[in-house]
């Protein structure tokens, strides 16, 4: 989920590695607006799809947001489809978060400042002469 002053800006992988089949071909990542991907059958509902790790423009560094549904990722729920069929596959997706706004309003208490010991000590005088006055 982005909050509503914040988007994604990027979405590359940093890490990518085919164990048992490195000839496999790559890994599907598809990205889909809301909290689940709707159909692991039909595409229409995703936002975009690519076989990334192995062929060029989808490798380790490389941006992947475009072929995701371009970029930057509006404040929002999304979902990610990560598959690999043909082999043990580790990989590491590194987003970037940018704000565009300014933060929503904390929900902390406000606090109050304090004086010191010298407005204190100055608060004291003063009921200490209003005391002496009234003698």
């Amino acid at each position: 989920t982005i909050g509503d002053n914040e988007q994604i800006s990027s979405i590359e992988l940093s890490e990518y590695e085919l164990i048992s089949n490195p000839m496999d071909g790559g890994s599907l990542i598809a990205l889909e607006e809301g909290p689940v991907i709707t159909s692991l059958e039909v595409i229409d509902f995703l936002r975009g799809l690519v076989i990334a790790g192995v062929l060029p423009g989808t490798t380790v560094g490389e941006p992947l947001l475009d072929s995701l549904g371009g970029a930057p990722l509006p404040p929002g729920t999304y979902s990610f489809w990560v598959q690999n069929t043909g082999s043990d596959t580790s990989y590491t997706l590194a987003l970037t978060l940018e704000q565009i706004g300014p933060p929503p309003p904390s929900n902390s208490a406000i606090g109050v400042p304090t004086l010191g010991w010298p407005a204190l000590v100055i608060f004291s005088l003063g009921l200490l002469m209003l005391g002496m006055r009234r003698i």
